[in-house]
This record gives C-alpha cells, structure tokens and sequence, in this order.
C-alpha cells in the first residue's frame, strides 16, 4: 500500500476527520498532542508510546493506541527503519455526540481511560475500516466507525461526566486560549480573566496536559496551521502562519517541524 491522506466527510459534506497512512514514518516524534480524538495502529513491529503522566506503553500490531485530544505524548521505534503507520483524527464535538448517546449527561469529551486497547475485535475493526475508506461511499464509512467508536466508548470511558473545579478551571483556560490564538496572550491575561493566580494556573494545567499555558498555546496554533494546510492546495505559508497566530513564517516552520518532523511543505504534498 501507498502512502495516503483522506478526509472524512459526513452526509452534509463536512469534514469530520481525517485519515493518513505513512510509509515513510519517522522513528521518533517530539512531545506534541492532537486537538482531536487520534487512533493510531502499525502493520508490523512494536513501538513505544510515552503518555503525560502516564509513562512509556508498548504498541503491539495486533492493538490500537489511543490520544485523546490535547494529551501530550511523544512515539518512538528502536526498529533500524521506520515503521508504516495509521492515524485516524476525529473532530472531537463529532466525538462527543457518540458519546452523549451512551453517556446522555456528559457536556464533554469524556477521556478514554485505556490509551492502548487490546481488544481483538476492535482491532479487525478498524483494520477493516481502513481498507474500506477509500473505495466505500461516505455514508457507509461512517456508520462503520460510528459503530466502532461506540464500542471504544462503552468499554472504555468511565461513566461519569462530573466536573471539578480544577476541570472547570482547565476548561475556563482553554477556551480562553483557543479564542485569542490570534493574539500575544500572557500568563497574567489568562489570570485576570479566570480570577485565578499565575502559579495556581500553571500547576493545574502542566499537570493536566503535560505543557505550559504558552506551550499550549503553541501547539493549538500548529493544530489551527494544519486546518488551513488541509483546506487549501496551494498554501502561503506566511499567510497561513499569521492566520494562525505565529509572528512570522520562520517561527510557524520551526514550531510545525518539531511537532509532527515533517515541513509544512512536505505535508501538504
């Protein structure tokens, strides 16, 4: 099989997620986390996948590793060469209305507890799932992962959707980061809005998320990058990279390289 990337697409023609197989995958990636639910697979030999707060996992062929969204994590392979790899992205609203049909009194994503499942079932499933997805129509492809995601969800999200005020506060921050991306955000803006203190900010999100408030921000704007990379054939990348929040091109390359160990350039080929 050849490399490839494909969009998903509901029956109203939006783009719910995305697809990519790799060939040519890098061995190591950088601390970095995905602003979707992401699944992930390999074909053929193990690797390891490094959690925030959760420590080095080993991904066996036969398992599906999990990221929910924002949850740091770096991969890496002592294999000599790279090793074919799957990810499945999912737009995480897109997400959370599966799951509000198992778990009706949530309002948010509700985290998998298990992040490498080892399910033989859901394993085929998704194998399955991936050789369909480019020669069966839209509507079929998502009942099939609909299905599937009802599945994962069941088995593996705990049942309760209760917030606490740390959450609350978690959810507070983010929001308020997601909709200045645009713009020079300081610790101290964050502060004032959420009426909480710089260092109390700080110790609750690193601890949650694995980054800072700034790194954070950081790695939205990649994110924020790679939805206009997506959308257009033929980028600017210096437009691109002020839509997104960065101050300049040179800052956005640097930032996405270390991300995902590709260029923005190589990616949209």
């Amino acid at each position: 099989m050849e490399n490839f990337v494909a969009k998903l697409y509901d029956t109203q023609g939006t783009i719910y997620g995305e697809v990519k197989y790799n060939l040519e995958s890098f061995k190591h990636f950088s601390k970095h986390s995905h602003a979707t639910f992401s699944l992930s697979a390999v074909d053929t030999h193990d690797i390891t996948v490094w959690y925030h707060g959760e420590g080095d996992k080993i991904l066996h062929p036969d398992q599906i590793a999990v990221y929910n969204p924002q949850h740091v994590h770096m991969t890496a392979s002592e294999h000599p060469k790279p090793i074919p790899y799957y990810n499945l992205h999912l737009d995480t609203q897109w997400c959370l209305a599966i799951q509000q049909e198992v778990f009706p009194q949530i309002q948010h994503f509700l985290p998998l507890e298990t992040l490498i499942l080892g399910e033989p079932s859901l394993r085929e499933g998704l194998g399955l799932l991936l050789k369909l997805i480019r020669t069966e129509e839209p509507h079929t492809i998502e009942l099939l992962l609909r299905a599937l995601l009802k599945d994962i969800f069941i088995l593996h999200c705990a049942s309760t959707g209760e917030e606490t005020p740390e959450n609350r506060l978690l959810h507070q921050v983010e929001a308020y980061i997601l909709s200045h991306l645009q713009e020079p955000v300081s610790i101290e803006d964050i502060a004032s809005e959420v009426g909480y203190s710089t260092a109390h900010i700080n110790r609750v999100f690193k601890q949650h998320y694995g980054l800072t408030p700034h790194a954070f921000m950081i790695d939205q704007r990649i994110h924020k990058a790679k939805e206009y990379l997506l959308k257009s054939d033929h980028p600017n990348l210096s437009e691109v990279a002020l839509e997104a929040g960065f101050y300049d091109q040179s800052h956005f390359i640097k930032a996405f390289k270390k991300a995902y160990s590709i260029s923005p350039n190589h990616y949209t080929k």
